[in-house]
């Protein structure tokens, strides 16, 4: 089976373009969605950071998709926002949708993509695909990719 992205251009700000880019996911077959909500300790078990790196989004990814059960997954870096003052909080969480034969459960994804469980919340069906992805990629998103 081939698959191919809508290409469109950098700047998704516009409804038609996130709605286009909304079809071409949702038409993909994902089937599960979940958050990862990273933080990162310093030496005295403070929280020194709660920022997701690219690269780390990518092993993270990579490492899921080497398992048989999970054929694709898509993820984005979304900023943390006050909902009062609109500002960034200079943290982020991810948002990951992906195509697996079986609903795994937290134990399982977490030892797929080899990340601490507290970080992962649980991974539920993901009935409303299109409503899912034209609210992700509207948004400010830092980073998203495709990984199959």
């Amino acid at each position: 089976m081939h698959y191919s992205i809508v290409s469109i251009e950098y700047s998704m700000n516009t409804i038609e373009s996130r709605i286009e880019y909304g079809k071409a996911l949702d038409s993909m077959g994902f089937n599960y969605h979940s958050i990862i909500r990273y933080k990162r300790y310093d030496i005295d078990k403070e929280v020194c950071s709660e920022k997701i790196s690219r690269k780390q989004l990518d092993w993270y990814m990579n490492n899921l998709l080497k398992r048989k059960e999970v054929s694709m997954a898509w993820a984005c870096i979304e900023p943390d926002i006050d909902p009062y003052t609109k500002k960034h909080l200079g943290s982020t969480h991810v948002h990951f949708a992906y195509s697996s034969i079986i609903n795994l459960t937290l134990l399982q994804l977490s030892k797929f993509m080899r990340i601490n469980r507290t970080f992962l919340r649980e991974s539920h069906p993901l009935d409303f695909s299109m409503g899912y992805f034209t609210k992700h990629v509207g948004k400010n998103l830092l980073y998203h990719n495709l990984y199959a």
